[in-house]
């Protein structure tokens, strides 16, 4: 006899013909059981069929529906075997009595005991199979198995039955045997099995036979022409960066430029252009002597004696004279310390001039003015000095008569560390050929170090410099349309901190020896080691 899902609900089973009444009745309600269920088994091997012995059709219970109270009576024993035509197994039975006693809270289906072993490895195994749980354990909001999308407990390796994590060489394997068959075809290896090719490959035991493993691997379709040569590789790792930096490339959008910031920009530009005056003649001294000693650097820019055959003896004598003026070249040159340090004080004036006119500057306490001056005036000195680098001789000019080479540096106290990195700086800086704007925002940038050293609202300070360094990026993304050129102007940064502590290091030694010429101004506004 065939039960339907809901057609059990408060049912009172049939009594067979020779039921006595001394025996007592069993009541019981089925609540959606659906009819497939093992819960419930038919006493006769013949429940399927519909006519009975003597080929005549068999008559359906007649199923009585009982109220409440009567399946809740203690009067009415029950027992696994009550008659009905059907037998509960354990399960069933201690489920029924639970219910009955008021102890279960469940209101979905009763489960089933879990189903036979399956032996398609692919397929879920008996101890992963879910169970649905009990009303009221899964938590508002979140999801339970059934409604899991991105489960990926199926995927086992055909070889092995570990874990997969994809299709590899096309067949679903885990990462161990991936790499096992592509060496073993790379490595052209051949293996032999002790045990007449019938080994089982699981996971714990997948390395004790290489030669069943291998050929597991192409029984489950893993084909040797899918592994890539080197070559092919490569191409594939650089057709995968190419397409990512296209598509970096494609989703990147410039910033816009607003019109508060396009104001502040044109009005520190204003004063960085400004302040970029030559000195007058007269103001700086040393001059001459270093403009000498820069004309001894080339010699070839001398008269044309080189064409006369009767002067030649002369040249190369003018030659030995300069080469042995000038062989102590790393020795400090008064002339050329007092000729640097009138510059660098020409400098910090207008290097003064251009801070005042910065808006966020003259809103800062006094003395967070005085320290950012003292600790960056020498870092926007660099800066400015690159509007006279020349890239084609690498040296600095001053006007079309003087020119710095190397060794005016090292005459002048620098050190060789500080000169390289120097030179090097401007070299670098000259080669990205940055505008008015770009110049004037790199130096108020310098200027608004919140790490300076003697500062009292260090958070307003870094406050300004992330607002000229927005503006900055902002300009330079919609004036030059290349999304690492404001990267690159910002590593200078770092490279200006560190010649400013070469540059305090090289002072601190030329002002033992020569403090007198040095002009106070330039002692005063030269940081110290602590203030960098």
């Amino acid at each position: 006899m065939m039960m339907t899902a809901g057609s059990l609900v408060n049912a009172e089973p049939f009594k067979h013909a020779h039921t006595t009444t001394s025996e007592p009745l069993c009541d019981m309600s089925y609540r959606f059981i659906s009819s497939g269920s093992p819960l419930f088994r038919h006493s006769s091997s013949e429940a399927g069929n519909e006519v009975n012995d003597n080929n005549q059709p068999r008559h359906k219970p007649d199923l009585k529906r009982k109220s409440e109270e009567s399946i809740s009576d203690p009067s009415l024993a029950f027992h696994p075997a009550a008659r009905g035509g059907f037998i509960l197994n354990s399960f069933a039975y201690d489920a029924i009595q639970n219910m009955h006693r008021g102890q279960s809270n469940q209101s979905h289906d009763l489960v089933p005991n879990p189903l036979p072993k399956i032996s398609d490895p692919h397929r879920r195994s008996p101890e992963t199979q879910p169970t649905r749980p009990p009303s009221g354990s899964v938590p508002h909001g979140s999801r339970s198995f059934f409604d899991n999308d991105e489960d990926d407990s199926w995927k086992v390796c055909g070889v092995c039955n570990d874990k997969a994590t994809g299709y590899h060489f096309n067949a679903l394997t885990c990462e161990g045997c991936k790499g096992f068959f592509r060496r073993s075809v790379k490595n052209s290896k051949t293996f032999t099995c002790t045990y007449n090719n019938q080994c089982s490959i699981t996971k714990s035991n997948r390395r004790q036979c290489q030669a069943c493993r291998l050929r597991k691997c192409i029984q489950i379709g893993m084909k040797r022409e899918c592994i890539m040569s080197p070559d092919e590789i490569q191409m594939k790792k650089t057709l995968v960066l190419s397409n990512r930096i296209k598509r970096a490339t494609m989703q990147w959008v410039p910033m816009e430029l607003t019109n508060d910031q396009k104001i502040l920009l044109d009005t520190i530009c204003s004063a960085f252009v400004q302040s970029n005056n030559l000195p007058e003649k007269g103001v700086i001294r040393g001059g001459d002597e270093v403009r000498q000693d820069a004309d001894r650097a080339s010699p070839c820019s001398s008269p044309s004696s080189s064409s006369n055959n009767s002067n030649f003896l002369e040249l190369i004598k003018r030659i030995a004279n300069d080469i042995a003026a000038r062989t102590p070249s790393n020795m400090t040159n008064p002339a050329h310390v007092v000729h640097f340090t009138d510059i660098m004080e020409f400098s910090i004036k207008e290097i003064i001039k251009f801070c005042k006119k910065i808006p966020t500057f003259m809103d800062l306490d006094l003395k967070d003015q005085i320290a950012l001056l003292k600790s960056g005036c020498t870092e926007i000195l660099f800066i400015k000095a690159n509007y006279t680098y020349d890239l084609e001789k690498k040296a600095l000019t001053l006007g079309p008569d003087i020119l710095y080479t190397r060794d005016s540096f090292l005459q002048g106290g620098m050190s060789v560390e500080y000169t390289d990195n120097y030179l090097k700086f401007h070299e670098d800086l000259s080669a990205l050929q940055l505008d008015d704007v770009e110049m004037s925002s790199l130096s108020a940038i310098a200027l608004f170090s919140a790490d300076r050293a003697d500062l009292v609202d260090q958070q307003r300070v870094e406050n300004q410099q992330e607002a000229l360094a927005l503006c900055l990026q902002a300009y330079s993304e919609s004036s030059w349309k290349i999304r690492n050129r404001f990267a690159i102007i910002m590593s200078f940064l770092p490279r200006l901190r560190t010649l400013n502590s070469l540059c305090t290091t090289a002072f601190s030694q030329v002002k033992k020896q020569f403090g007198e010429e040095i002009r106070p101004l330039v002692k005063e506004v030269q940081p110290t080691l602590e203030n960098v």
